[in-house]
């Protein structure tokens, strides 16, 4: 398993080009999942950086500056 540390746009660089597709649906579920805990004022609160675990999991977990979890979701394929 890899991990990304995500700060700027440049850091994408760093995710294999086959693997940005993993990494932006992953990115999608962690903004829909801010947008679900602090409705209007998610657009106020900035992302200030984001691993991502390059683990095959679809789940995401919002974390406080301190790195305390506050959410997490569990996304798991269907199999279908």
């Amino acid at each position: 398993m890899n991990e990304y540390k995500i700060k700027t746009l440049s850091d994408l660089n760093r995710i294999p080009s086959d693997r940005l597709p993993a990494f932006f649906r992953d990115l999608e579920y962690a903004v829909n999942l801010r947008a679900l805990m602090f409705g209007d004022e998610a657009v106020e609160i900035p992302f200030e950086e984001m691993t991502w675990r390059d683990d095959g999991n679809h789940s995401c977990e919002v974390t406080d500056m301190d790195g305390a979890p506050l959410l997490s979701l569990v996304v798991e394929d269907s199999g279908q």
